[in-house]
């Protein structure tokens, strides 16, 4: 202890005045520990609000909204395996927001901010520097990618958090071999399976790590064990009862379960019979995405390695069981993606914090020490500022007015379209698409008006001949925001339909023959593009190019009882008119 050296020395003798300093300076570590988590809250707060996105996302997104009016998982509403504690927290929020949209963009934004959180208390686990776990929780609440899925109506956010949050409990674990801090795992893990099943059972293998590291240290009676058990069965309970009444039974539960994993994984997983070209294009589509989550983080540790040396002293003893957890949190998701079932860039949310975390590491390390603080504070903020103007600039409009600038932003999507997706400019457009395909479909009578969307229809883009497949689901979107018209989805391949009208359940139907109701006038087709070919023999009168690429086109059907349209034929018919229920 030492004297503050002050006035008060006249007072008090120095000993008993360093008592005071020292109580000051733990009062100051108490307030310093408590502000830096509600600070990452608040700035993660602070950023995704302005650019939180009006409108469903995407396919998935328009089928939870449409779980929260009609459950059915049989119909897709939401799709399986239910999210029923999703569902619930959505419906409670879309209460207060009066939206149901923004209640699921407030639990995006929310989860985001508590991902955050438990970044910066697993790094400051990791490297003892609290200076050094604040950059490491900016350099993650600024990257692209996490910022991205903050932003929209989907359960990824929450998979950054839940992850984050059983690794940091493991570690602690793992360190301190105390049985009671099992308990929140199992508690955390058991409730988040009604969030997002698939997650918990990928995260699962680190609950086991943690259980055994305590069986091996005899730190776990029975008494723990039951009590876990107990715990996790009725944490469980406590949304699977619910979520089997609302499928209808456990019979009907397991029959749309094993739907769901033929469609999904039957044909992407090897194991299923998959061609090994499917495996090769999941493997190449992880890949990217990976490298789109690292984004200026894959630099950093080249660049530790080329400013410090020797880098053996940022490896330390004990570092064993870092690796040992990072190993269990990132294999069998990766296993899953690579080998069962990969559905889109935001599954790898479950180990996107744990590879940021692998590439900050050697940098967060360096900023323990006199020798690097200066460049390894250089590279957190050149992660952090690359991240930030990569979101918030990459592939905007106004780089147009920079050629170089555009030019750099056109090589990137080049490499990799994944890295100029995760940007505000693609929520903003596709924000102002969906307005334009409303707003200009709304203009034509439901009564009078046929919508068609389309998936998997080929097509050759304006001056090409290379072929290509349409990739635009617009099918859910339209039935939900647009109710009153008779929506259709055209599917490629083998020629079939899904329709819907005022939120009816939509089933595939097989075959080209797909009835409209008899006062149809105007067909409106929304998709990537009319291939030429067909918009000749259809007869199609105009055509709108919206911001996200999608086109609008349009066919006159008036005075015909028929219409045909690439291999399919629309057939007006009073049966084909759904009520109003």
């Amino acid at each position: 202890m030492r004297p503050c050296g002050g006035e008060c020395n006249r007072i008090f003798p120095a000993r008993q005045c360093s008592v005071f300093q020292d109580k000051d300076e733990h009062i100051t570590i108490r307030i310093m520990r408590r502000s830096a988590p509600t600070a990452l809250f608040l700035i993660v707060l602070a950023t995704r609000v302005p650019f939180a996105t009006r409108y469903l996302f995407d396919w998935d997104s328009v089928q939870f909204a449409l779980g929260i009016e009609r459950f059915d998982m049989v119909h897709h509403q939401p799709h399986p395996p239910g999210y029923v504690l999703y569902l619930g927290a959505a419906q409670l929020l879309s209460v207060l927001t009066r939206d149901v949209n923004a209640g699921f963009v407030v639990l995006s934004i929310l989860a985001s901010a508590a991902a955050t959180v438990m970044v910066f208390l697993l790094a400051e686990q990791l490297v003892r520097n609290r200076t050094a776990a604040i950059l490491v929780a900016l350099a993650f609440a600024f990257n692209p990618f996490f910022w991205f899925y903050g932003e929209v109506a989907l359960n990824y956010s929450g998979d950054a958090f839940i992850s984050v949050a059983a690794a940091y409990v493991t570690l602690r674990i793992l360190r301190e071999k105390r049985a009671h801090l099992l308990l929140p795992l199992t508690a955390l893990l058991a409730l988040y399976g009604g969030y997002r099943q698939s997650s918990t059972l990928l995260l699962l293998p680190l609950w086991i790590l943690s259980f055994a590291a305590l069986v091996r240290a005899k730190r776990c009676t029975i008494r723990d064990v039951l009590l876990n058990v107990g715990v996790g069965v009725g944490l469980t309970a406590l949304w699977l009862v619910p979520l089997i009444g609302l499928a209808g039974g456990i019979g009907a539960f397991m029959a749309v379960l094993g739907a769901q994993a033929a469609i999904s994984a039957g044909t992407t997983s090897p194991f299923l019979g998959a061609p090994f070209g499917a495996t090769m294009a999941k493997a190449a589509f992880v890949g990217k995405t990976i490298l789109a989550i690292l984004h200026a983080a894959l630099v950093v540790p080249l660049a530790v390695v080329i400013f410090r040396r020797p880098v053996r002293g940022l490896i330390r003893p004990g570092d064993g069981i870092l690796a040992v957890i990072a190993l269990v949190w990132v294999l069998p998701s990766l296993f899953v993606y690579l080998f069962i079932h990969m559905g889109g860039s935001g599954y790898l949310m479950t180990v996107a914090p744990a590879l940021l975390l692998l590439f900050l590491f050697p940098a967060a390390r360096m900023m323990e020490q006199d020798r690097g603080r200066a460049i390894a504070a250089g590279l957190f903020a050149f992660v952090i500022a690359s991240g930030a103007l990569s979101f918030l600039l990459l592939n905007d409009p106004a780089f147009r007015r920079v050629p170089a600038l555009w030019e750099a932003a056109k090589f990137v999507e080049r490499k990799n379209h994944l890295v100029t997706t995760f940007t505000r400019t693609t929520l903003a457009q596709r924000d102002a698409s969906l307005d334009q395909i409303l707003s200009s479909i709304r203009a034509h009578p439901p009564e009078t008006t046929a919508i068609v969307t389309e998936i998997g229809m080929r097509f050759r883009p304006p001056g090409s001949d290379v072929w290509r497949d349409g990739t635009q689901p617009y099918f859910r979107h339209m039935g939900y925001y647009l109710p009153a018209y008779d929506v259709t989805e055209l599917v490629g391949g083998e020629p079939s339909f899904f329709k819907t009208r005022w939120h009816a359940p939509a089933s595939r139907t097989l075959g080209k023959d797909i009835p409209i109701p008899a006062d149809t006038e105007t067909i409106v087709i929304v998709t990537d593009y009319v291939d030429r070919d067909v918009q000749a023999a259809s007869g199609i009168r105009e055509e709108l190019l919206l911001p996200s690429r999608t086109y609008l086109f349009w066919i006159d059907a008036r005075g015909k009882d028929t219409v045909d349209y690439a291999g399919f034929t629309f057939h007006k018919s009073d049966a084909a008119l759904l009520p109003m229920p």
